[in-house]
């Protein structure tokens, strides 16, 4: 989630201080960029179980490169909603980070187990989530279900660390 927290806030702090940053963004390029990112982190999260939390980190900010392009043609540039989403996803991964992940080595066995078999028997696989994420982005009209639904990725992929545990 490192990745995630760094390019947010990195992103929400050029955005305060370079306005025009929003409309160079909205270049074709930087949406196909993150598209093909995003795309190539859910393959990658298919193939591959032991890098789920670099994929979904990649992937979180891919999304965040599509968002930054594909909004502000439905908001106003000065919507606080493109510096409040990058404040709320470094909010949500951080605390998700401290909660959860950090202190998995000392967590109880019989919480471990918990969590263990709790992340088992979820129905959703990330890439399941990674999917809606995407079909999120495609539907500003509601604009909660993006921030939900990476919030949902960012959770499931906690989860995920348990698995490998003994």
């Amino acid at each position: 989630m490192y990745i995630l927290i760094i390019f947010s806030l990195a992103s929400g702090f050029l955005l305060q201080t370079t306005p025009d940053l929003l409309t160079k963004l909205s270049s074709p390029q930087a949406f196909y960029i993150g598209m093909a990112g995003a795309l190539a982190a859910i393959g990658i999260s298919l193939r591959q179980l032991r890098h789920q939390r670099l994929c979904g980190d990649l992937f979180a900010c891919c999304c965040l490169l599509i968002w930054g392009n594909y909004w502000p043609s439905f908001f106003t540039h000065d919507t606080p909603l493109f510096f409040c989403y990058l404040l709320y996803f470094v909010f949500i991964a951080s605390l998700v980070e401290l909660m959860l992940i950090l202190p998995s080595d000392r967590i109880d066995a019989e919480n471990r187990q918990l969590l263990k078999s709790l992340e088992q028997r979820t129905p959703f696989q990330p890439w399941m989530i990674m999917s809606a994420v995407l079909g999120s982005l495609g539907l500003p009209e509601h604009y909660l279900l993006f921030p939900i639904t990476l919030t949902f990725l960012m959770l499931r992929l906690a989860l995920f660390t348990y698995r490998h545990e003994s």
